[in-house]
């Protein structure tokens, strides 16, 4: 793979706050990204869905260090597990989470820079070291949200991946005019291609992460509303 960089660490610098060295808020998005270190398994041959369950393919060695762990797991669990119930682990685990971003520091993508809030608290922020790389990379995907002809395999991914992370997500690359159409066509692009079934399942996980913090929210009102 040489210096290129993974769908997980283009996901982060799609959705990277340059001025806050850090990602940008969306709901879920630990889900999101889990998914894309799925989609990376997927592209590399190492993994395969079969009726929504992810099994390791034989014969084929990861090409760096962050696919082999996240291989030997799925391959260290006592039976397949579906799409979803390996995102929900991996999103909740901080060394997988915390493992692209420390990739994109080590490949001078990004920067570490520290600093201290009232003497007493250490922030970490990451910006960028590498604008053009990371400007290539959103004008690529801006590129295939905005086309309507055949996409890389990798860049329907990410495009579907933006799409699922919500419009304003897509705005940013494409500009507000041209948001709502880009939206739709990630949504579609992440249903079909060779990663289809894995997009499908990223963007129904996140589907169902949303309605729960929707309904939560709804809960809590109406019970705030009742007892005042």
């Amino acid at each position: 793979m040489g210096s290129e960089l993974t769908v997980a660490e283009e996901l982060l610098l799609l959705c990277w706050d340059d001025d806050k060295g850090k990602r940008s808020p969306s709901a879920q998005f630990e889900q999101l990204l889990a998914g894309a270190l799925l989609i990376d398994l997927t592209l590399e041959g190492l993994i395969e869905v079969v009726d929504d369950k992810v099994e390791p393919v034989t014969g084929v060695s990861p090409t760096g260090p962050m696919r082999a762990a996240l291989l030997d797991r799925i391959r260290d669990d006592a039976k397949p597990r579906k799409i979803s119930r390996w995102m929900q682990r991996w999103a909740r685990d901080k060394e997988v989470r915390e493992a692209p971003v420390d990739r994109l520091v080590d490949r001078g993508v990004l920067r570490v820079e520290e600093r201290r809030v009232l003497r007493l608290f250490r922030v970490t922020r990451h910006p960028v070291a590498d604008p053009a790389r990371a400007a290539q990379v959103r004008q690529r995907i801006g590129a295939v949200l905005t086309d309507d002809g055949p996409a890389a395999p990798r860049d329907a991914a990410l495009a579907g991946l933006v799409a699922t992370a919500g419009r304003q997500a897509v705005g940013r690359l494409v500009g507000r005019s041209a948001a709502r159409a880009a939206h739709k066509r990630g949504k579609q692009l992440a249903k079909e291609g060779v990663v289809g079934e894995v997009g499908e399942a990223v963007a129904q996980a996140q589907a169902a992460a949303m309605a729960a913090v929707t309904a939560a929210a709804a809960a809590s009102a109406a019970s705030s509303s009742s007892s005042s």
